[in-house]
């Protein structure tokens, strides 16, 4: 098992963040890995989206759903390949004239993939860091200029 959890600093409002992020159509603009990104149920994004991630690297196409959603505050979402199980969580609070957005991941190995689990987990930290980076790049440039202030 490997996880993942970090904090970082949006300028934007929570509300701006939790639309941007709880929308995975995004994922591609922030996690390098993703080379597309596509909805599968019908919109509003909401409880009970899915979505499936398609990869840049030699990963199997991840699918993810949504299995908590408190606009603005809180989202999580899971998936599940033959390889792999995991989830993600994110927390969306006011802070700093912007918003504090905490990232948790959890990545389960199954079969082959547990023999090379402390070797992977090292590696899904560098990926947990550098798709975070992403989001804090992706969502302050998307933001309006005034959503940090507005109320």
């Amino acid at each position: 098992m490997a996880r993942y959890q970090r904090k970082v600093i949006l300028k934007c409002t929570p509300s701006f963040a939790f639309a941007f992020v709880s929308d995975f159509r995004h994922t591609a603009e922030w996690d390098p890995l993703v080379q597309r990104a596509d909805l599968l149920t019908p919109p509003p994004i909401g409880l009970g989206s899915r979505f499936l991630l398609t990869n840049r690297f030699p990963v199997p196409d991840l699918p993810y759903e949504i299995v908590e959603f408190q606009a603005p505050n809180r989202l999580t979402l899971r998936g599940e390949t033959s390889s792999f199980r995991y989830q993600d969580s994110i927390g969306f609070e006011e802070a700093r004239g912007g918003t504090r957005v905490s990232y948790s991941a959890q990545l389960d190995f199954k079969g082959f993939f547990r023999l090379g689990s402390p070797m992977l987990a090292l590696m899904f930290q560098r990926i947990g860091d550098d798709a975070l980076r992403g989001i804090e790049q992706a969502v302050n440039r998307a933001a309006p200029a005034e959503s940090a202030t507005a109320a």
